[in-house]
């Protein structure tokens, strides 16, 4: 092939052999043999030949993965091809052994970053073999031992001392996770066995398994913990066990430390003994646990300090743990742990099962938090708060983060699914239990309204893909358990339990959800076990086993279209947004009318007539958008609802205003309806107040802005946002800001608007951090970014170092800086993701800033390319860091050279993009959404905005 550079060469000189050759010169060599002008017409020949078959080959390349008709089709076959490749491949244990007790001991080394560690894991045989099979990986195992049948009343200790036979080790395999020990001795059913293993490890730093982290004391110094991060398939690279979560057993844990630190572990410390053979050491042993998964246990070495929390008398001792000088960080927790524990209390039934409840701030941890049962870990962003400078949505955030993390102590510790391919039953449950809380502890905060908007939408954008999932998902290899945690994992479960709350009924729901944790605490479950503890029953013949398995046994979502008539209306299901084949949803259909009939039906097939003298009056359909699907509408129906919002809106609650805009725009935007509709709908906003309909119409029109983007049409845009927002400009500078007013200084802001320039410029150069209000000081960062130099820039950027920076501040600062519209401060800004300047739980941000812009759009897929080999060999094991690159960038693109050049970047990085490979499929397909949208839609878009 040749190369662009070498073909410019090759035409450069020969144009300059022409301009110096005299025309003698030239008939002087016709007169001679043509030999050397046919090696030149042979070489012409050759570069013509090679150009030609370089087109066909990119014709050929971008007809299969560049953006054509049949592109999605391709390469959605594609990853199938790929990750099926070793679905026959067994990676599962089997039943044969299964443990009933670990004594775990690791000695960690904070100056190597090293371990040793010991487990004795008593087994019991359900049938004759002569091999055990476990999960190991990266642990180097020093010593195997198995020693003969158990009397059950011994300890272990008791056995371990006696000495019993062994059993001899003949040989060890090892495939992928599992390591094989296979015995010269069957080991016979009913018996149980001890198997001692010693082994060696690391200490990493990649936010898995057994890791260290890091922080600066009050004095500047570096000081370093040793965590742990076991969920979901982690805790095989600490000590060698069955890591599957319904091998539950106990675990009795000892964790040496220096005399200076403190060890935290599931349960409370037992005692301390010192150390026999190393001065300066001590063993610290705990209680033992319940039966448990692998995926709980945690430990951490630290010299952190902590705060009690009040509780009963009789309750769980509660502390929070954070470094010395971020104690005072913890007042909202402190006051909020409580609430909320008290609150699950109630509402199950059951007592918090363990008698103590460790929450502590790590430094770098990739996750927001994880439920270890007994020792939650937070990122510090997650649990502490600075109440004299962060503000409402920080504590939102921290408040659902709590409230989900201790909603698992029973949905997943308590009660854990047998099985990754029922994650829903435990995120799920979390989710929408961390809603219940907020709205019941804080009423204030709108949560029961808003959460269609924060969880349901947000599951809507991801379950409309093509590469979407049943949230009863079959798992059959290891990467497809990482992947399974996403987006919409988490929220279209808690809008189906949701929804299965308001067909039933808040008693009978609360009544079966305490069945469920009474009846499989301590144990194993399905999502057949959840379904059988409600009453079997809904409504019309309909079991609920048969509803919720419609929504958990198939992907994506339905559209309801109402057709009304005088005395009826008729409503169809349908897939969304294509009427693929598939069968059908069990749907709760609940209306409203405008003279207040209500009622809630069963959709169980395709279509359904209801008799109603509507006389027309308007029809809603999905009251409080408690069903999750999509409502569509004749034209008359719709003319009669938008004229309703106009007249008085209070009629119609404002989660449903919220839904209407959203599901208008997106029927719109596919070609259901003409975007007249929801143009018209959302001029009632002009005189409302409410942030919750507000929020979701400038969601809405945010996706119309990043399609716009990159357009001449974008100025016409803008100044139709402004016109737009024209009746809450007076917000700027007011006192009393809230959530709708953030929102709307952020966006006229980002439109250029003088006023709200002036006013952030000004807030910029004459505040200090604490003096700037939380709900602007974010759009006050940005706009200082992009509208100065690179001198405001240099000093954000060094603000990131302040060893006094608590994480919500440091995340409001790497969000900022992107903001800027110089291509050099992009890129360097993003070379510090990979050169070590910022922590890898942080790099998110950085992807997340930039893709908000056009010039960090265009500098961020460069640097995607040209810099892909370095970010994957520093991030292979971050599986977080490569899922926020594609979620929080990726998936922000949206014009036909991105599509292209996304599609390239997957074919020729398919192998490294194997573990995120799923969402990278579900970013094209998006960014080819949004390239068909411009080709279809733009003409009729720019009607509505000139």
């Amino acid at each position: 092939m040749v190369h662009v550079s070498d073909i410019l060469l090759t035409t450069d000189t020969m144009h300059e052999n022409t301009d110096h050759s005299s025309r003698i010169e030239f008939l002087e060599s016709k007169s001679k043999p043509r030999r050397r002008c046919l090696i030149s017409f042979k070489k012409a020949l050759l570069f013509i030949v090679c150009s030609t078959v370089s087109i066909i080959l990119i014709v050929t390349f971008m007809y299969y993965f560049g953006p054509t008709m049949s592109f999605k089709g391709k390469m959605l076959h594609d990853l199938e091809v790929f990750l099926n490749h070793d679905k026959h491949k067994p990676f599962r244990l089997s039943d044969t052994v299964q443990p009933t007790h670990y004594r775990l001991r690791i000695f960690p080394n904070l100056e190597t970053f090293a371990f040793d560690g010991r487990v004795s894991i008593k087994v019991f045989t359900n049938s004759d073999t002569n091999e055990i099979v476990l999960h190991s990986v990266g642990l180097n195992i020093t010593s195997v031992e198995l020693l003969k049948p158990m009397n059950g009343s011994e300890t272990l200790e008791q056995y371990s001392v006696h000495k019993k036979a062994y059993i001899k080790l003949v040989t060890t395999l090892t495939d992928d996770d599992r390591m094989t020990f296979i015995f010269e001795e069957n080991l016979i059913a009913g018996n149980s066995y001890l198997l001692d293993l010693k082994f060696h490890g690391k200490i990493g730093d990649d936010l898995i398994g057994f890791y260290r982290s890091g922080y600066y004391d009050s004095l500047g110094k570096k000081k370093w913990i040793a965590t742990t991060h076991f969920q979901p398939i982690y805790a095989r690279r600490t000590f060698p066990c069955f890591d599957e979560p319904k091998f539950k057993a106990q675990f009795q844990i000892s964790i040496a430390r220096r005399t200076n630190t403190t060890v935290l572990s599931n349960m409370p410390l037992r005692e301390t003994e010192l150390h026999k053979n190393i001065t300066g050491y001590v063993w610290d042993h705990f209680m033992t646990t319940p039966i448990m998964s692998t995926y709980l246990v945690a430990f951490t070495i630290s010299d952190f300090k902590s705060v009690n929390v009040s509780t009963k008398i009789t309750g769980p001792v509660i502390r929070i743990w954070a470094p010395k000088q971020s104690l005072y960080q913890t007042d909202f927790a402190v006051n909020s742990t409580n609430m909320i524990l008290n609150f699950y209390e109630s509402y199950f039934k059951q007592k918090y099962t363990l008698p103590k409840l460790d929450l502590i701030a790590i430094p770098d941890f990739s996750k927001g938090a994880m439920e270890n049962w007994g020792l939650i870990s937070f990122r510090d962003s997650s649990l502490l708060l600075d109440n004299t400078t962060d503000g409402f949505l920080s504590r939102e955030h921290v408040f659902n983060t709590l409230a989900h993390e201790i909603a698992h102590q029973w949905f997943g510790n308590l009660v854990t699914m047998s099985w990754w391919s029922d994650l829903w039953l435990n995120e799920g449950f979390a989710t929408y239990m961390a809603f219940m809380a907020e709205a019941q502890l804080n009423p204030s905060w709108e949560s029961f309204d808003s959460f269609g908007l924060e969880v349901m939408h947000q599951a809507f954008t991801f379950d409309s893909y093509r590469t979407s999932h049943n949230l009863h998902a079959l798992i059959v290899n290891n990467l497809e358990i990482e992947q399974i945690f996403d987006t919409l994992t988490y929220y279209k479960s808690a809008a189906i339990l949701r929804m299965l709350n308001f067909t039933i009924g808040q008693d009978k729901f609360v009544k079966g959800v305490r069945r469920y944790v009474e009846k499989w605490s301590f144990n194993s479950t399905s999502e057949g076990s959840l379904f059988h503890s409600f009453d079997d029953s809904i409504k019309e013949n309909i079991t609920l086993n048969a509803m919720m398995s419609s929504w958990t046994h198939q992907c994506g979502f339905p559209l309801i279209t109402a057709l009304t008539k005088n005395s009826s209306f008729t409503i169809i299901q349908t897939k969304f947004p294509v009427n693929t084949t598939y069968g059908y949803w069990v749907v709760p259909i609940s209306y409203k009318t405008k003279n207040n009939l209500s009622s809630t039906i069963i959709l169980h097939n395709n279509t359904r007539t209801v008799f109603l003298d509507l006389n027309q009056n308007w029809l809603l359909l999905n009251l409080y958008q408690a069903g999750y699907y999509r409502v569509n509408y004749n034209q008359e129906n719709w003319d009669l609802l938008i004229n309703q919002l106009e007249i008085d809106p209070s009629l119609i609650p404002a989660s449903n205003q919220a839904q209407l805009i959203d599901d208008a725009f997106e029927l719109a935007s596919y070609g259901f309806i003409n975007y007249e509709i929801p143009f018209r709908l959302i001029k009632y906003l002009s005189n409302e107040t409410s942030p919750i309909p507000w929020k979701a119409a400038l969601k809405r029109l945010s996706v119309i802005e990043s399609n716009l983007l990159e357009t001449p049409h974008y100025i016409k845009f803008r100044e139709f946002m402004l016109q737009f927002l024209e009746p809450l400009k007076e917000v700027i500078g007011h006192e009393d800001e809230t959530i709708l007013s953030s929102l709307v200084i952020e966006k006229l802001c980002s439109y250029r608007f003088k006023p709200c320039i002036d006013f952030a410029l000004n807030t910029f150069t004459n505040c200090k951090f604490e003096e700037i209000s939380y709900s602007i000081r974010q759009t006050v960062y940005c706009t200082a970014v992009e509208i100065r130099t690179e001198h405001e820039w240099d000093y954000l950027w060094n603000q990131t170092f302040n060893l006094n920076n608590s994480g919500i501040k440091l995340r409001e600062l790497y969000l900022a800086l992107g903001c800027s519209r110089d291509s050099w401060i992009i890129y360097r800004y993003l070379n510090s993701t990979i050169n070590g300047s910022i922590a890898p739980q942080n790099v998110l941000y950085v992807w997340r800033s930039i893709s908000k812009n056009p010039i960090g759009r265009i500098i961020g897929l460069k640097f995607l390319e040209h810099n892909w080999r370095k970010i994957y060999d520093i991030y292979k094991d971050h599986f977080d860091v490569l899922l926020g690159i594609i979620e929080e960038f990726v998936y922000k693109l949206s014009n036909q050279e991105d599509l292209e050049k996304v599609t390239t970047f997957y074919a020729l990085h398919k192998n490294d993009l194997r573990s995120v490979s799923g969402f990278i499929l579900g970013a094209i397909e998006k960014i080819s959404a949004h390239v068909f949208w411009q080709k279809e839609y733009l003409e009729e878009i720019l009607q509505f905005i000139s």
